[in-house]
C-alpha cells in the first residue's frame, strides 16, 4: 500500500507543479504565457496531471481490493503488478491529455490586451461530457465496485468464522475485528471519493 500512496502523492505533486504553479505565476505575478509554455503546461501537462491524479486513486482502490479479496495471491507481491498498475494510470493520463494539446490555441498580446492561452474545441459540449465521464463517473464506478467487493469479502469471512466459532469470547473478539475492518473500509472509501 505504501507504494501506491507514494504514487498518489507524486501524481498530486504533478498537479501542483504542472497546473497550480503556472496558473499562479501567470495570474498573480502577471507573467505572460509564451507559445511554448501555453502548449506544454496549459495544453498538455495540466490535463495530464489531473487524469493521472484521478486514476491514481482508482489504482489504489484496485490494489486494496486485490489485497483483501485475494490475500495470499502471489501476483500482488510481484514488482510487475505494482509497476504495471502504476504505469497504466500514467499511460492512460498521457493518452487522454493529447486531445487538449491538439486543441490548445495561443493568442499573442497584439490580438488582445494581454496574451491568451485556451482550449478551443470544435465539439465543446461533447468534450465536457467526456471529461465528466472520464474524470468523475468512470473512476467512481471503479472505486465503488472495488469497495463493494472488499465489503463482501470481509463479510463473507466474518460469517464463516462465526459459524465455526464455539467460544463466546472468540465470537466477541471476531465481532470487534469485523466492525473495525468495516470502519477501515468505510474510511478508505470516503478518503478515495
Amino acid at each position: 500500500m505504501g507504494f501506491f500512496v507514494a504514487y498518489l502523492a507524486y501524481a498530486d505533486l504533478c498537479v501542483g507543479i504542472f497546473h497550480v504553479l503556472p496558473e499562479t505565476i501567470h495570474v498573480w505575478f502577471e507573467v505572460d504565457w509564451n507559445e511554448f509554455t501555453c502548449h506544454i503546461f496549459y495544453g498538455y501537462l495540466a490535463p495530464f496531471s489531473f487524469y493521472v491524479s484521478t486514476y491514481a486513486i482508482v489504482v489504489l482502490s484496485i490494489d486494496r481490493m486485490n489485497v483483501v479479496v485475494k490475500p495470499l495471491s502471489p501476483v500482488t507481491r510481484l514488482r510487475i503488478y505494482k509497476y504495471g498498475l502504476a504505469l497504466s494510470a500514467w499511460i492512460l493520463g498521457s493518452l487522454l491529455a493529447i486531445q487538449y494539446s491538439v486543441h490548445t490555441t495561443y493568442y499573442p498580446p497584439q490580438n488582445f490586451d494581454e496574451d491568451v492561452c485556451l482550449h478551443e474545441f470544435p465539439y465543446d459540449p461533447e468534450i465536457r461530457y467526456f471529461d465528466v465521464c472520464v474524470l468523475i463517473i468512470i473512476p467512481i464506478i471503479f472505486i465503488i465496485t472495488c469497495y463493494i467487493m472488499i465489503y463482501m469479502a470481509i463479510h463473507r469471512r466474518h460469517t464463516c468464522k462465526f459459524m465455526t466459532s464455539n467460544s463466546n469470547s472468540d465470537g466477541m473478539h471476531e465481532r470487534v475485528n469485523f466492525y473495525a475492518k468495516m470502519r477501515t473500509v468505510k474510511q478508505l472509501f470516503v478518503v478515495s471519493v
